[in-house]
């Protein structure tokens, strides 16, 4: 399994690729919002946003 994390002190995963047996499995962020965080909260909230469909290959 591959991850792959942004650069930045919030190291979030963009994408994972994996293997199974019917092939390779790749999964990417495609956008994500964030909310300020308040004083003192150790982690940031992500809200996924659902694939636009356009990169789907089934």
């Amino acid at each position: 399994m591959l991850i792959w994390l942004t650069n930045d002190e919030n190291k979030v995963p963009v994408r994972v690729e994996t293997t199974t047996p019917f092939g390779t499995v790749a999964v990417e962020l495609v956008s994500a919002e964030t909310t300020p965080r308040e004083e003192g909260a150790k982690e940031k909230q992500f809200t996924l946003q659902p694939n636009s469909g356009k990169n789907n290959h089934l």
